[in-house]
């Protein structure tokens, strides 16, 4: 898996709250059907167990997980999110390259 640097954390006085804490990664799973599914997580190995359980997004329920392929570590929560957003509005071509860089 692919583990970011550690970047420091802010000065805002905020670093306790959960949107500065920087404990959130974002993940690409391989699913059933060749498909990829991103999301966030503060702890992925969870989150991979809850999707293959079908306790996770709805589209995991119906294609379900076989592999983790891609993980970012050290990000705040907005950072996820938008990372997360970056990565699902990649072409599928993209996403492979990213995958392979890990």
């Amino acid at each position: 898996m692919k583990v970011s640097e550690p970047i420091p954390l802010s000065k805002s006085g905020n670093e306790g709250s959960d949107s500065e804490t920087r404990c959130w990664s974002v993940y690409v799973l391989l699913c059933r059907g060749g498909s990829y599914y991103t999301g966030i997580a503060k702890d992925v190995a969870a989150r991979f167990e809850k999707h293959r359980q079908g306790k996770g997004a709805a589209y995991t329920r119906i294609n379900p997980p076989e592999k983790l392929l891609y993980q970012e570590n050290g990000l705040t929560r907005p950072e996820a999110l938008v990372r997360e957003a970056q990565i699902k509005s990649m072409p599928r071509r993209k996403k492979e390259e990213l995958v392979r860089e890990k």
